[in-house]
C-alpha cells in the first residue's frame, strides 16, 4: 500500500527492516566512512544512568554509567529528555522513537534475544545510508546537533531568509503538529484502550511532499486586494491570509465536529505545550479549511510569482532515489523523513537595533511553511477518514495519524490501514504478541 492508494486533492510500501540494496553511487554503502549508531536501553528512562547497549556486530553489554560505553558511536537511547553525556541522544533523536520503530519492524524493543539485535541492526543501516547520502565539512560539529533532522538541515544549502514583511505571518502560519483537543470520553464497556499511530511509508511520503510546488524563496510579496476565498484560491499565486474561522456544530446529516478535527492552532496536549494563537494560513491550508469552516478574510499577502518545484539542492539525495526497492527499507525511510523535517525547521538570524544592540530572531522559510501545510492537509485527510469510520482521533502530522482503539485487538485496524494506504506499524505482529500471552504490555503507545 502506498500514497497512491488513496490521496487527497493535494495532488506506504513494506515494513521490512532488511538492509536496502546498494544505490548506484560512486561511494557504496559498504565503503562509506560513517558515524556509527548504537542502541542504549535504560532501566529507568526518566533517570537515565544504567541499562543495556548494543552496537551492531558487537555483543550486548550492560553499563552502570553512560560514560562507560565506547565513544566511537552515537548511542540512540530511550531517555525521555535530551540530557547529553557526550555521545548519547534521547528517544526523539530520529524523530520516530525507538518504541515506534520497533512496532514498525514488528519486534519488542526490550527483547534481548530478538528485539535488541534487530533494532541495533536497523540503527546500523541508518548510519550506512547517511554516509552514502551526505558529507559534512566538519563532522564533529554536525554530529553535536540534538536531532538528526538538524544534522541534515545543515548539510544542504541554507534557504534564503524571507522578506521582513512576511516573517511574522510565516511564523504564525506554521503548525508543526495537529493535536485534536477536547477528546471524547471513552464509552462505558468499550474495553481496554490504547493509542495507535498509523504511518505512511516514510520514504514514499517524503517523495510526495518534496514533489509539491513551493513559493520562490527570492520573490517579493505584496498586499493583495482579494475580498474572499474564491478570489484567493483562483489567483494562481502563493498567498498568506489572515483569517478568522467559525465552524458549524455537528448535525445528524454531518456528525463530524470539524472545529475539533481541524485542530487549528492545537499543537500538543498538556499544560506545558499550550496551543498556538494563530491568525494566518498559507494557500495549501486554505484549500481544505475553506471546505469545513466559514473563513473570514482579514488581509492577504501574495507572492509576486507562481509557486514552483523545489530546487534539486533540497530534494532527497540521489542515493535514496536510485532504487525503488529502497522504499521497503525502514532505515531509508528514517533518513528521508529527517531530510524533509530538517527543511521545515526554524532558523535564527541576527536583527540589528538602534545603537549597538542586536538580538536573534526566529523565522521559517516559505518552503518550510508550505511543506508543513501540505503535511497538515494530508494528515487532516487521514483524520477525517478515520473519524468517519468511528475512530477517536488523537492527532496527526508527519505522514501519520494517532487514534484511540481497542488495546487487545489491533488487527481490527487493518481495514482502516488499507483505507488510508498506511503500512506501519506491523499490526499482525502486535496481534500475534497478544495472542501468545499478552506481551503487548511491553509496547509503548
Amino acid at each position: 500500500m502506498g500514497l497512491g492508494t488513496s490521496r487527497p486533492a493535494l495532488n506506504g510500501g513494506g515494513n521490512a527492516a532488511g538492509a536496502p540494496p546498494a544505490p548506484a553511487s560512486t561511494k557504496s554503502l559498504a565503503q562509506a566512512s560513517r558515524q556509527k549508531f548504537g542502541l542504549a536501553l535504560f532501566h529507568n528512562d526518566s533517570n537515565p544512568t544504567n541499562g543495556v547497549a548494543l552496537l551492531h556486530g558487537d555483543r550486548i553489554r550492560t553499563f552502570e554509567s553512560r560514560t562507560a560505553l565506547p565513544s566511537h558511536g552515537i548511542w540512540i537511547s530511550t531517555a525521555v529528555n535530551g540530557a547529553v553525556a557526550q555521545n548519547f541522544r534521547p528517544k526523539d533523536y530520529l524523530r520516530s522513537t525507538l518504541d515506534a520503530l520497533s512496532d514498525d519492524v514488528g519486534v519488542m524493543l526490550r527483547d534481548v534475544v530478538v528485539g535488541v539485535p534487530c533494532m541495533a541492526k536497523l540503527l546500523d543501516e541508518i548510519s550506512h545510508i547517511l554516509a552514502a547520502c551526505h558529507k559534512w565539512d566538519d563532522p564533529q560539529v554536525a554530529w553535536s546537533k540534538p536531532t538528526l533532522a538538524e544534522v541534515l538541515r545543515d548539510s544542504y544549502p541554507r534557504t534564503p531568509d524571507p522578506k521582513p514583511g512576511i516573517v511574522a505571518p510565516l511564523r504564525d502560519a506554521f503548525q508543526s503538529y495537529s493535536a485534536v483537543p477536547d477528546r471524547v470520553v471513552i464509552k462505558e464497556g468499550a474495553g481496554p484502550q490504547r493509542q495507535y499511530t498509523l504511518r505512511h511509508n516514510r520514504l514514499e511520503y517524503a517523495q510526495f511532499l518534496l514533489s509539491q510546488p513551493v513559493p520562490d524563496p527570492t520573490a517579493e510579496w505584496y498586499a493583495a486586494d482579494f475580498q474572499n476565498v474564491e478570489e484567493i484560491l483562483s489567483c494562481g499565486l502563493p498567498t498568506l491570509v489572515e483569517v478568522a474561522l467559525e465552524f458549524d456544530p455537528p448535525t445528524a446529516a454531518n456528525p463530524l465536529d470539524y472545529s475539533r478535527l481541524c485542530a487549528f492552532g492545537s499543537t500538543m496536549s498538556g499544560r506545558r505545550s499550550p496551543g498556538v494563537v494563530r491568525r494566518w494560513v498559507s494557500t495549501p491550508e486554505m484549500v481544505w479549511l475553506s471546505k469545513h469552516a466559514h473563513v473570514h478574510v482579514q488581509q492577504v499577502l501574495a507572492c509576486s510569482v507562481a509557486a514552483r518545484p523545489i530546487e534539486p539542492a533540497w530534494k532527497l539525495p540521489p542515493a535514496l532515489m536510485s532504487d525503488p526497492l529502497l522504499c521497503m527499507s525502514i532505515a531509508a525511510g528514517v533518513v528521508a523523513e529527517a531530510h524533509w523535517v530538517g527543511l521545515t525547521m526554524k532558523r535564527l538570524r541576527k536583527r540589528e537595533h538602534s545603537g549597538a544592540s542586536s538580538k536573534f530572531e526566529e523565522f521559517y522559510s516559505p518552503m518550510a511553511v508550505w511543506l508543513k501545510a501540505y503535511d497538515r492537509a494530508y494528515g487532516f485527510f487521514m483524520a477525517k477518514q478515520a473519524a468517519l469510520m468511528g475512530y477517536e482521533v488523537v492527532g496527526y502530522g508527519y505522514g501519520a495519524i494517532t487514534i484511540q482503539a481497542d488495546k487487545n485487538e489491533p488487527s481490527r485496524l487493518l481495514d482502516l490501514a488499507d483505507r488510508l494506504g498506511v503500512c506501519h506499524p506491523n499490526l499482525a505482529s502486535l496481534q500475534n504478541r497478544i495472542d501468545l500471552g499478552g506481551a503487548e504490555s511491553e509496547v509503548q503507545p
